[in-house]
């Protein structure tokens, strides 16, 4: 069976370089900042394998200015290994 994450994938090798991806948190809400300036963002975490007690997803709403929140969230999605 082929490895998705090996060095052979598709043939074009590792995506990833030394191990664990590292989050950029500061990145992201910037990013979302220049995707929607001033405007609401809805941001949606899935669990990769089905969550705790059947829920898979966890969604919440910010408005401009609550970088400090979204940042916050984001964080605590991304410890408990959910995609973002």
């Amino acid at each position: 069976m082929n490895d998705p994450t090996g060095p052979d994938a598709g043939g074009e090798g590792r995506s990833v370089e030394g191990g664990e991806l590292r989050p950029d948190l500061d990145k992201a809400v910037e990013l979302l900042g220049w995707i929607r300036p001033g405007g609401t963002v809805a941001l949606t975490a899935i669990y990769p394998d089905g969550g705790p007690g059947g829920t898979n997803t966890k969604t919440e709403t910010f408005d401009s200015g609550d970088e400090p929140a979204i940042r916050d969230w984001l964080e605590a999605r991304t410890l408990e290994r959910m995609n973002l």
